[in-house]
């Protein structure tokens, strides 16, 4: 297994090169290291023959997945411009998908409050009051929980704050968040708390 070059092994090889101590090797090396990050603070990029080039490279902040959505509905709102043919020519031979990544904030929510919220709910969405559009393999209905003020926006984790919605109620309320929906799931939350 080949070994990593450790600090130290550095200093002893850079002192016995230039016939110097390891001293004076240790702060010819922290001097290099001081200037070259003094040079990338300024902007400035930094050669050093048979080393290389240092130079800063902005670091790009990581797309979130709502990043993703949007990037995404962008280029249908293109696409949909076109006609049918030219859709499909543009699709050409490609048959893979490309990949992307994205970073996600999630929230570790209370258990309590997801099976409050579901069982209040009764088994209907409480936005369009339809049934779940079908039930886990033990029977239990499929319904999302839905903080009415979302957690990344400031709200609580509460049963007063949760309601059970079917997928494509929640994905709506991501989506468009009117207010109008969100006043008919804030009675509904209220009113199920104070009757329990």
């Amino acid at each position: 297994m080949k070994k990593n070059l450790t600090d130290s092994d550095l200093i002893d090889s850079i002192a016995a090169k230039a016939k110097i101590t390891k001293r004076q090797a240790n702060s010819l090396l922290d001097s290099l290291a001081d200037t070259i990050t003094d040079a990338l603070k300024r902007g400035e990029s930094v050669r050093i023959p048979n080393l290389g080039i240092f130079s800063r490279v902005p670091l790009k902040k990581p797309r979130t997945t709502d990043d993703f959505y949007e990037e995404q509905r962008e280029q249908e709102k293109e696409s949909d411009r076109k006609t049918n043919l030219k859709l499909i020519a543009a699709v050409g031979k490609k048959k893979k998908p490309k990949e992307a990544r994205t970073s996600a904030k999630r929230y570790i929510t209370d258990p309590n409050v997801a099976v409050y919220a579901k069982r209040q709910a009764g088994g209907k969405c409480q936005l369009c009051t339809q049934p779940a559009p079908f039930n886990y393999g033990e029977g239990d209905p499929y319904l999302e929980v839905h903080h009415i003020v979302w957690l990344a926006k400031g709200g609580e984790d509460t049963p007063q704050n949760a309601v059970a919605l079917c997928p494509n109620c929640h994905r709506k309320m991501h989506i468009l968040d009117r207010e109008g929906d969100k006043r008919t799931l804030c009675e509904k939350a209220k009113q199920t708390f104070a009757a329990s």
